[in-house]
């Protein structure tokens, strides 16, 4: 593929993308005002159903949707739009599928989804279109190969901001609502004497799960902002010469890429050698910065990782690590080849109902944790070493942390970070990493299997 051949390659991508985040924007601005009038209690579960829109809205449809509220609405039509359903059998009776009823599963740092690894899940039925819909694209090299490939087959998600969103809003939702109901217990109890035994065997039915760690002090309905407009006419630095550190760090010249583990934007600024760099000014950059590089810029490793764990804890007073809030790396990373085995099946590899919860996982950094993913440019899913004298083996996939207006500038700010590794090949956990370091973005579902150096001798 030659130069003009890539630009126009970009070009076209870059509208497609563009297109799908404005419409993302617009339907999370109502995602978000239906979160804030429930005062943080709406499930969204009604978006994760198969909703026609092939079909014209029905005058009845129309007059129900007009006259019931919200709860009443959503009962009249469960039974037509109940999304995704799961059988499941057991590992000693095959023959026997089950419709699973139980609640979705999460993925909770060391302890797993909870669900029973050994089940068989066999069927699947239903959609939960058009919240998880995606646009395939195929593009095709000609002439050289570029990484190995002579072709893309990827896709993007139309609405990935507003899934995550409702994803996020079912959790603290359903958090929420468990408090709710055990304070009315509690006032019930006092009020009426209630001997504790009889307390005890009530509240063993309640089941409502608290949210992941990093989401129980964020405020989704303040933090889901609309990307920021860029490219409009700016008064203040407009008569500036371009190579000024003003016009650089102009808000409508720069690149705006929202950090799906963190929940946020971050800010890039093209530095004085023309390359973009991350602005430490975070969610809260403003621009015009009136000074050197080095004052807004973020530096290598460890200054990164300060900055990330600076990001996240925003909001919370509580904070303490990364580990804490479940964004950092596992306790044990690299195991045996057969414990190994038993931590992967946990997820069993995104397969049907465990798909959104490994996006999740592999989303927050998998085994090595967010920062290990972005410095990488990969996540690491697996790490097994059985003999000592052997390097480990790896299972790698694509980083997926980043979301931009479109696939150049999310590229770009992907590269830009990676670039602030503080010791690039020298990590044990590097190998790969190449696999996934070009300039032509990597498929989102590449995996890839290596195997690190054998550890020097001492």
């Amino acid at each position: 593929m030659d130069a003009d051949d890539k630009l126009k390659t970009d070009e076209n991508l870059a509208e497609l993308y563009e297109l799908c985040t404005e419409a993302d924007d617009v339907l999370l601005g109502a995602l978000r005002k239906i979160w804030i009038c429930s005062r943080q209690t709406e499930s969204f579960d009604w978006v994760f159903t198969d909703y026609r829109i092939d079909r014209p809205i029905s005058q009845l449809d129309a007059k129900n949707a007009v006259c019931f509220s919200l709860e009443e609405y959503k009962r009249r039509f469960s039974k037509t739009q109940q999304g995704r359903r799961y059988y499941y059998s057991e590992p000693d009776d095959k023959e026997n599928l089950k419709l699973y009823t139980g609640p979705k599963p999460r993925w909770y740092p060391e302890e797993g989804t909870g669900l029973d690894p050994n089940l068989i899940w066999q069927g699947m039925e239903g959609k939960a279109e058009p919240i998880t819909a995606a646009i395939e694209y195929e593009i095709e090299f000609e002439g050289e190969e570029q990484d190995g490939r002579d072709h893309i087959l990827d896709w993007v998600i139309v609405f990935r901001r507003s899934w995550q969103f409702c994803l996020d809003a079912q959790q603290i939702a359903e958090g929420n609502l468990g408090n709710q109901r055990r304070e009315l217990l509690n006032t019930i109890s006092l009020r009426h004497r209630i001997p504790r035994e009889i307390q005890r065997e009530i509240q063993s039915y309640l089941t409502d799960r608290d949210p992941f760690p990093y989401l129980k002090k964020l405020d989704i309905g303040a933090v889901y902002t609309p990307f920021p407009t860029v490219g409009e006419r700016c008064l203040e630095c407009e008569h500036l010469d371009e190579t000024s550190a003003i016009k650089r760090t102009c808000p409508q010249a720069g690149l705006y890429i929202w950090n799906l583990a963190l929940r946020c934007f971050h800010s890039f600024h093209k530095d004085r050698f023309n390359q973009w760099s991350l602005c430490s000014h975070g969610s809260d950059c403003k621009g015009h910065h009136d000074c050197n590089d080095h004052s807004w810029a973020v530096l290598r490793d460890p200054d990164f990782t300060l900055f990330i764990e600076k990001e996240a804890a925003r909001g919370n007073d509580e904070f303490i690590s990364l580990d804490q809030v479940g964004l950092g790396p596992v306790q044990h990373i690299r195991l045996s080849k057969a414990d190994d085995e038993i931590r992967d099946k946990r997820l069993h590899q995104g397969y049907r109902i465990y798909s959104e919860t490994h996006r999740d996982w592999v989303m927050t950094g998998a085994l090595g944790g967010l920062v290990d993913s972005m410095l990488h440019g990969r996540a690491l899913l697996r790490a097994w070493r059985d003999d000592p004298r052997a390097g480990t083996t790896m299972t790698l996939s694509t980083a997926s942390w980043a979301v931009g207006r479109n696939l150049l500038g999310r590229r770009a700010a992907e590269l830009a970070i990676m670039d602030l590794h503080s010791w690039p090949g020298r990590c044990e956990w590097c190998p790969g990493k190449e696999l996934f370091g070009g300039e032509v973005p990597p498929c989102s579902s590449r995996q890839e299997r290596v195997r690190s150096k054998k550890p020097e001798p001492r």
